[in-house]
């Protein structure tokens, strides 16, 4: 059954330039609607703290680097300053083309680049001025370095590995999943590369060395993890929501400031209807996806280490250091393959037979996944319900209504 008819690679670029596109107006879009929040503020001085000797956050500086830059010709423009996590995010599209073209072929390539393109929790943090987008787009370009090097392991492809995953590293530390589920890869498949093995020994112990520096700085002169964050409990609804998160990211149902404050099912009941619907059509299709591959077990593998390693990682880490709250956010490069398997579960519709039968189960899928988050974009742009918290608004608020003598305490 499963015959798949190629799309040429003229037709395929046509389409990939029009998703391209598509994914830029809706990240550029509303870029400055939504006031800087709390954490993006945080995270646009915290290069000029570090260089500063000023006691910075404690996440790497790769991103801050860059809007550092970006504030010295652009000073107090929210617009430009998010337009560096819109083009992170922009580039990740094609790279997950890429990715996924080179791991089946251009079909699932353009609908795994596609569901990028209109995933809500993508588009939201390619308008937030935090690391996420950068740390995403560079986990994609590590993993297809690592892929590229497994089948031809020159000295190019391992400097394009070493060289993206150390980014990725100084962009976020969780990055560090991403490493751990390679190497994983490597020992559930050691008979296949055990020639190799001292490559990779050599390739994973440069990465670490080279990111030793922040290594070394970030124990010894930052702040302690205590100071790091709210702590919330950690149950098993954090599960089913980080998965129904990527579906329909923070626009549908409860906000997060509604679960900020409680995480109760009654919060949750209201929206039942369409969380249920929602789950079931990414769920059916993220299955079919995983059934698609049962024969090649080591794609696979590969793709479901990339699910799983990232949540489980923090999920492990907020266990142990209660302090480093589970976030959906430190989990999300397990969002580009969770979209690369529904994308191959589309992929398999279409092989059903009558042909025409499975063509039109595939449209119709990706109609309702793309109404889905067309609901949940609408939601996030226009319903103040879902917006960022305003600090913008706040802080004009504060300095109209306080009188000249009057303290202000400001806390960052």
């Amino acid at each position: 059954m499963e015959h798949h008819k190629a799309i040429s690679n003229h037709t395929a670029i046509y389409l990939l330039v029009c998703i391209i596109a598509i994914a830029a107006g809706l990240r550029i879009y509303g870029l400055d609607r939504q006031s800087l929040w709390y954490d993006e503020i945080v995270e646009a001085m915290n290069f000029q703290r570090l260089i500063n000797h000023q006691t910075p956050d404690i996440v790497p500086p790769l991103n801050s680097f860059f809007l550092y830059l970006i504030q010295l010709v652009f000073p107090d423009n929210d617009f430009i300053l998010r337009m560096a996590p819109v083009t992170f995010g922009l580039i990740s599209v094609p790279l997950l083309y890429l990715l996924g073209a080179r791991l089946f072929n251009n079909k699932v390539g353009l609908i795994s680049s596609f569901l990028l393109a209109v995933s809500p929790l993508h588009i939201w943090y390619s308008q937030d001025a935090r690391m996420y987008a950068l740390q995403w787009m560079l986990a994609l370009v590590s993993i297809i370095f690592y892929i590229r090097t497994l089948e031809k392991p020159g000295i190019t492809n391992f400097t394009g590995y070493i060289i993206s995953t150390l980014a990725d590293l100084y962009a976020h530390q969780f990055a560090v999943f991403l490493i751990l589920l390679q190497g994983l890869y490597l020992l559930l498949f050691t008979g296949r590369y055990k020639q190799q093995f001292i490559k990779w020994a050599f390739a994973f112990s440069a990465v670490i060395i080279l990111y030793l520096p922040w290594l070394i700085y970030s124990m010894t002169s930052l702040i302690d993890l205590s100071t790091a964050g709210f702590v919330k409990p950690i149950d098993f609804r954090v599960l089913p929501y980080t998965i129904f998160t990527y579906c329909a990211g923070f626009s549908i149902g409860p906000s997060l400031r509604e679960l900020h404050f409680d995480q109760s099912l009654e919060v949750i009941k209201p929206y039942l209807t369409i969380i249920g619907s929602i789950m079931a059509v990414y769920g059916t299709l993220f299955l079919l996806g995983i059934w698609s591959m049962r024969r090649d077990y080591p794609k696979l593998a590969l793709i479901i280490l990339i699910v799983i390693i990232p949540i489980s990682g923090a999920l492990v880490l907020a266990k142990i250091k209660p302090e480093i709250t589970y976030n959906v956010r430190y989990t999300a490069t397990a969002l580009l393959a969770f979209l690369m398997f529904v994308a191959k579960g589309v992929d398999w519709l279409t092989c059903l037979t009558p042909r025409i039968f499975g063509r039109i189960l595939a449209i119709t899928a990706i109609v309702v996944m793309t109404g889905f988050s067309a609901y949940s974009y609408t939601n996030y742009q226009f319903n103040i319900k879902y917006h960022k918290a305003d600090f913008r608004s706040a802080a004009a608020y504060i300095n109209e209504k306080r009188m000249p003598d009057d303290p202000v305490i400001c806390l960052i």
